[in-house]
């Protein structure tokens, strides 16, 4: 047994079975969904963060 799993990994041959290659696509489907939605959480929070300053501004430069 030992000698086959050797020969697998010295030449290259060890086989992935579907169910875990299925298993890692949707891993990464997972994380790539995950990573898009951290950054437009980013950048939306980026967006309401400058309009809170830019309407501040607006009301100081009508005050002043």
């Amino acid at each position: 047994m030992l000698e086959v799993l050797y020969h697998h990994a010295k030449f290259g041959v060890v086989r992935i079975s579907p169910a875990a290659g299925m298993a890692k696509n949707v891993e990464f489907f997972v994380c790539c969904v995950f990573v898009c939605l951290s950054v437009r959480h980013a950048f939306e929070r980026q967006r309401l963060f400058a309009m809170k300053a830019l309407e501040y501004r607006n009301n100081f430069d009508a005050v002043g």
